[in-house]
């Protein structure tokens, strides 16, 4: 992953019901147990003590979209694999802390397979992210389903013969290949045959959890190290998630809270500068990063939201840069430095980097260095795609 990702356990349905999704009312949405919550800086997952059950198939779907996404693209895979894949994997178990059981039916879907008329296969395989969120919840849990079945279908059918066909098929799509001519190519199959090759497998109804056995068993929980919480550091992290759903103002009262507790948090001071410069507050904004940085040299989300600050300076409200001034440029560059040298894993940093070169038009060949690194990290980021272009055109690599 090329951001970190945090996992928040509320201790009951009370205390997490003020950090849980808006509806498009503004009110809270209650019937959520939990999310996988993406950043641009980091990943949330939250659920509640006693809401696992529920909440786990949900974490576990969207979590696969994150490694879908930042590994291949959304764009380069259809829905049906994406979302196929995602709800295979909703269903995974650790049984006796040694075996993975994945692929186990979703509530309901067997039942709803059965009943329901198939989507058809010109539909269903070009059926594309958009059209998907038009649809009705009653014809998206359909196509959920089918997805699934064919996900199932193709990793399991056979003792998994098809699964390197999978990899094939991966394979093509991320190197451009149409998604029709993919499948056809990998799977030895046209989408006419694979309904009728789903038909059946449907029909059959086997759809067994295929087991894994690990080398070892997974730690016990006595084994897991933990350390108390302060109250401080807990309401910087939960200002921290509002932040990342667009929640400013009420992120503000947590940090501002969190600050009065302890006055020398530089994770405070981070949450605090993140959420003045979301109000356009940049200067504000600049002196609290520099005090975070003062405060921990060793945070490597201060360096780089100080640097990230410091290029809103010119930048449009649609984000463009027409130019950053030298000094401006060199302060940026050394905070992004500092940012990597303590988190080698950190893409934004890389990526922020290489803005600067593509804004200023110099240091190409390092911005591109540094944006590769990005790419290693996260190949299926499509902005990172576009801002390498966008270097390779300053370098008249055409």
């Amino acid at each position: 992953s090329p951001i970190p990702t945090k996992v928040v356990v509320f201790r009951d349905a009370a205390s997490f019901h003020p950090f849980k999704p808006l509806l498009d009312d503004g009110k809270i949405d209650a019937a959520v147990t939990g999310y996988f919550l993406t950043g641009e800086t980091e990943n949330y997952i939250a659920l509640s003590v006693g809401d696992q059950a529920q909440a786990l198939p949900t974490i576990f779907h969207e979590y696969t979209h994150f490694l879908v996404n930042n590994n291949i693209g959304d764009a380069s895979v259809p829905p049906w694999f994406n979302e196929g894949l995602a709800e295979y994997y909703s269903t995974l178990k650790i049984e006796n802390e040694q075996t993975i059981a994945l692929g186990a039916p979703p509530a309901g879907y067997q039942l709803l397979l059965a009943a329901a008329k198939p989507i058809p296969a010109d539909v269903f395989f070009n059926t594309d992210n958009y059209t998907l969120n038009q649809q009705s919840d009653e014809s998206a849990q359909l196509f959920y389903a089918q997805s699934w079945a064919l996900m199932h279908y193709l990793l399991n059918s056979g003792d998994g013969a098809r699964r390197k066909q999978v990899a094939v098929f991966l394979d093509l799509v991320m190197n451009g290949r149409p998604a029709r001519e993919a499948f056809a190519d990998a799977f030895l199959l046209d989408f006419a045959a694979a309904e009728k090759e789903l038909k059946k497998y449907v029909e059959g109804g086997r759809f067994e959890p295929v087991r894994i056995a690990l080398k070892q068993k997974l730690p016990a929980q006595s084994e897991i190290k933990s350390a108390p919480l302060g109250e401080a550091e807990a309401q910087t992290h939960l200002a921290e998630m509002l932040l990342n759903f667009g929640r400013v103002e009420e992120a503000e009262k947590l940090v501002e809270r969190a600050l009065a507790l302890n006055p020398n948090s530089s994770q405070a001071h981070v949450a605090l500068g993140r959420v003045r410069t979301n109000q356009g507050k940049t200067e504000e904004a600049d002196k609290l990063l520099e005090k975070a940085v003062r405060l921990d040299s060793n945070n490597f989300l201060a360096h780089f939201h100080y640097a990230e600050n410091l290029s809103r300076s010119g930048m449009s409200e649609f984000g463009f840069v027409e130019n950053y001034p030298t000094a401006l440029a060199e302060k940026m560059r050394a905070s992004l430095k500092k940012s990597v040298a303590l988190n080698q894993n950190f893409a934004p940093a890389y990526e922020l980097y290489a803005f600067i070169g593509a804004a200023r038009g110099d240091n190409l060949d390092e911005s591109v260095e540094y944006l590769n690194r990005a790419l290693k990290l996260a190949p299926g980021n499509q902005r990172y795609l576009i801002r390498m272009a966008e270097l390779l055109m300053w370098k008249h690599d055409f």
